[in-house]
């Protein structure tokens, strides 16, 4: 499944509104504060949101340079979770420069990506993953990385699928 992302910036702000994110300051990587709706979030170079669901889906939204922004997490219960899909494996220098750290209660660095977007400025970007899909789940429309399961709530609260879904 699809799953259309806007702008980091509009998509921070949809993250901040859904009040379920922590907010970590670069330099203070100990430091997490939880973000509820009511408090204004500058989008500032090294902050990042880090959310996750209760339910095994997560991601982490990080600031980069120059317009960029990089958006990285898992499901645990995607078709890619126990395969050798790479979801780093044509990210950008600059992307993979970015420190990937996860600072949450309930999460480690060591959960499993199952996906990684990049914003270079103009536009998402990823590693295709369709190609490691199991061959059970290949034909399935619904198969995704992750990401659709991660972000539903904040892009399509209603859950409706995208056009090209």
């Amino acid at each position: 499944m699809t799953l259309e992302l806007p702008a980091p910036e509009l998509l921070w702000a949809r993250i901040v509104a859904e009040g379920r994110a922590l907010l970590n300051r670069e330099g203070n990587r100990a430091q997490a504060i939880e973000v509820h709706q009511s408090e204004e979030t500058a989008w500032v170079a090294g902050d990042r949101l880090v959310s996750e669901d209760g339910a095994g889906n997560w991601f982490v939204l990080v600031r980069g340079d120059d317009e960029r922004a990089l958006l990285f997490g898992g499901d645990e219960s995607s078709e890619l979770f126990e395969t050798d899909f790479d979801p780093w494996a044509d990210a950008p220098e600059w992307a993979l420069t970015i420190d990937r750290t996860v600072t949450h209660p309930r999460l480690s660095d060591t959960d499993t990506v199952t996906f990684a977007r990049w914003w270079n400025g103009s536009a998402w970007v990823s590693t295709p993953f369709e190609e490691h899909l199991p061959e059970w789940s290949a034909d399935d429309p619904d198969a995704d990385d992750g990401l659709y399961m991660g972000l539903r709530s904040i892009v399509d609260p209603a859950g409706n699928p995208t056009p090209d879904s």
